[in-house]
This record gives structure tokens, sequence and C-alpha cells, in this order.
């Protein structure tokens, strides 16, 4: 046990060292004061490496814009790698939107039961774009590898 952190301790965290900030760091950070680890600069974070601040975040106002736009799509959540959600939205939109467009303008006999439909189903999905805009505004999501985005 004792050796175990003996070699901790000479190797510093996860056995990085950071001597040289320009090289260790990526051109995007400096190190520590204990020269254990870099202090990433705002836009840049470390993931899955032993090399560190190597991934550049995604930007809050991007996804926001792009979710604003084209969030019933799913746009945002594609942006930030969501493919689960922005898949799910996708295929939700459109199936469903062709549902609504056949019963409301070639099921004409029974109006009520299509305009019910197609407005309980607008109606769900201006819900979801909604709670959507205000998440991304609040910077509540994280992209696809588990990075916060950077913030507007």
């Amino acid at each position: 046990m004792k050796f175990l952190i003996l070699l901790l301790l000479i190797l510093g965290a996860y056995g990085f060292n950071c001597t040289d900030p320009l090289v260790d760091c990526n051109y995007h950070g400096v190190c520590n004061t204990h020269k254990t680890k870099c202090v990433c600069d705002d836009r840049y974070d470390t993931f899955n490496s032993l090399s560190q601040c190597n991934y550049k975040k995604k930007e809050q106002s991007t996804a926001f814009a792009l979710h604003f736009f084209t969030g019933i799509f799913g746009g945002g959540h594609f942006y930030i790698d969501n493919l689960a959600v922005a898949l799910s939205k996708l295929l939700l939109f459109v199936p469903g939107t062709c549902i609504t467009v056949v019963l409301v303008y070639h099921f004409t006999e029974d109006v009520t039961c299509s305009k019910l439909f197609s407005a309980i189903y607008t109606s769900l999905l201006l819900i979801w774009w909604s709670v959507d805009i205000i998440l991304f505004a609040m910077n509540y999501y994280r992209d696809g590898n588990g990075i916060s985005l950077y913030p507007w």
C-alpha cells in the first residue's frame, strides 16, 4: 500500500506531469501549481486521453439557435451529439405529420376526430420544443461525451 501511494506521488495524478504547458496542455491551458494537471482554457476540456485540454467544447449559443429554428426535427440535439433524443424527435415528427395531413385532408367525414388528433399532436410537439428551449437556455444539457457546453 505504501508503495502505491509513493508511486502516485512520484507520477502525479494519472501518471501525468505538466512540465511544458504549451505541449502538455495542447496549447489550450496552463499547468496548475503542483504541476500534476493542466487548467484548461474556458473553451477546452480534457476528454478520454492522457493529453490534457484536447477537446473543444460545443457552444450553448449554437445549440440554442439550432434548437430554436430546427428543434422540432431535433437540430439542437444532433449538434450536441445527443442522438437518441434527436432521432426520436425526427422519427416522431415526420410520421406524425404525415398521419395528421392524411387525417385532416383525406378523411373529411369525421373532421372532429382528425382535428382533435392534430391539435393534441401539435400541442405535445410544441410543449416538448418549449421545454427544450428552456433547458438549452439554462445550459442544462451536456454533449454526447458528457462535457458541458461552453456558455454564452
